[in-house]
């Protein structure tokens, strides 16, 4: 089972990886194209200096700095937002809601067989519970690197396509401050860290579920379901409601949310920013402990499961 369940993980990491880098391609064939529009007009328009006072003038401004050019479309962050592309339909950041549904499918798959199919009630019999559930959670957080891994893959491809690490801010292709971090190295581990806090609060919600229902597919399905009705709640009466009330801004959206973890809105500051998914991905996983900790009620949970199958 664990061959087979190390195969589905890689198998979701492929997946998730082959989106972003599909959007890095349809990015740069964009911006190719552009860079071959612009350069059309300079041959057509820009030779001499009629184009002043023209609809043409910024273009042909744009179009004679061809450092300026290189800067704005290949700069470190411009290609790391290119990985997750907003503008492309089939993106990590269009599909930041089936993107947990994805960690869901995938660490469920070893729980729920781990527990529908009795293997823990036929391991106490040789380990001690507390070893079984070590082992089960050990396994079951497998899928926590998968975002990691992609985001530390996705800085690397940006740093090889721009030749540098150069992070100055240029707004049209980075929609948050970068210079409030002070160092790239701060902000890649930043970010990397807000990606694992989010796939501990997603497989966090997995378990949870997972500890009650042990079929694969009602566990992922209310899984989902839990994690959306746990974004409204957020969303809506904390971020809007009472928040937005405390501060009459629409930042409390901003900040309440488990869901914006590709974009995150770091100008409310990286701090204030992580304090939510950080709370909440710290309170699951004491809840999750103390769920599996009563031996009796899971293996009495497990020993139903035969039950409902000879029905």
């Amino acid at each position: 089972m664990t061959k087979k369940y190390n195969i589905i993980i890689i198998f979701a990491f492929l997946l998730i990886l082959s989106v972003g880098l599909s959007s890095l391609y349809k990015y740069y064939k964009t911006i190719e194209g552009r860079n071959e529009f612009i350069l059309e007009i300079k041959e057509k328009t820009c030779a001499d200096k009629t184009y002043i006072g023209t609809e043409y003038e910024e273009l042909c401004i744009q179009a004679n700095d061809t450092k300026l050019i290189e800067e704005e479309n290949w700069n470190f962050f411009a290609i790391f937002k290119g990985f997750y592309n907003e503008g492309d339909v089939i993106s990590l950041f269009n599909l930041s809601l089936i993107i947990p549904l994805l960690i869901f499918g995938t660490s469920l798959f070893y729980v729920c067989s781990y527990l529908k199919n009795k293997v823990i009630v036929n391991e106490i019999t040789r380990k001690k519970y507390k070893d079984c559930i070590k082992k089960l959670l050990i396994n079951a957080y497998k899928p926590t690197f998968i975002l990691p891994l992609i985001t530390i893959i996705a800085f690397l491809i940006s740093a090889i396509l721009s030749k540098s690490f150069d992070y100055k801010y240029i707004e049209n292709n980075l929609s948050i401050e970068v210079e409030q971090f002070g160092s790239l190295a701060k902000y890649i581990l930043i970010y990397t860290f807000g990606m694992f806090v989010h796939s501990v609060v997603f497989i966090n919600i997995g378990l949870i579920i997972s500890r009650k229902y042990h079929n694969y597919f009602v566990s992922v399905v209310l899984s989902f379901l839990a994690f959306v009705g746990l974004e409204c709640i957020l969303e809506l009466l904390f971020g809007s409601i009472i928040m937005g009330r405390i501060f009459d801004n629409g930042s409390g959206i901003l900040i309440f949310t488990i869901i914006n973890y590709v974009n995150p809105n770091y100008n409310v500051g990286y701090f204030v920013a992580l304090i939510v998914p950080l709370s909440i991905a710290i309170l699951s996983t004491i809840l999750v402990l103390l769920l599996y900790k009563n031996k009796e009620k899971l293996i009495i949970d497990c020993e139903k499961n035969e039950v409902e199958e000879g029905k």
